[in-house]
């Protein structure tokens, strides 16, 4: 790979509390030539101190909650920390209200579960170029 395919690719980092459910979308997500799969978080906490030594472009969370901690306390959190990057969560089922709220605190996309693999990978490249990918209306 040269100097310019490296530097062009989208840096990503998975957090879930779901280790096989990391693994195996880490395994998709290191698959494709543009993406990097940095590194998996299990809690938020995990993921802040990663995205304060680390260059990220897109955080992808597994769930707006990992147990009793909560995806707008996270966003605010990394934030905090000095994170410019990008957010995508990937969600269960849609929910308005709480898709409203996270793209207040800042989130750039909501992808559906149910969805294919590919309807996540167009989202994280739209996500990363600026653009904002909602699958909840």
């Amino acid at each position: 790979m040269n100097d310019q395919t490296q530097k062009n690719r989208i840096r990503l980092v998975l957090v879930d509390d779901h280790g096989l459910l990391r693994a195996s979308l880490g395994r998709l997500l290191a698959s494709e030539s543009d993406l990097e799969f940095t590194e998996e978080c299990s809690t938020f906490a995990e993921a802040v101190e990663v995205l304060r030594r680390s260059t990220v472009d897109v955080v992808v969370l597994l769930d707006l909650g990992l147990g009793t901690e909560q995806g707008k306390d996270f966003v605010s959190a990394a934030r905090q920390a000095g994170y410019q990057g990008k957010f995508l969560i990937v969600v269960a089922s849609p929910d308005v209200e709480k898709s409203a709220i996270a793209l207040k605190l800042g989130v750039s996309g909501i992808v559906l579960r149910s969805n294919g693999p590919e309807r996540l990978l167009q989202a994280i490249r739209l996500v990363k170029g600026g653009g904002t990918w909602v699958d909840i209306k």
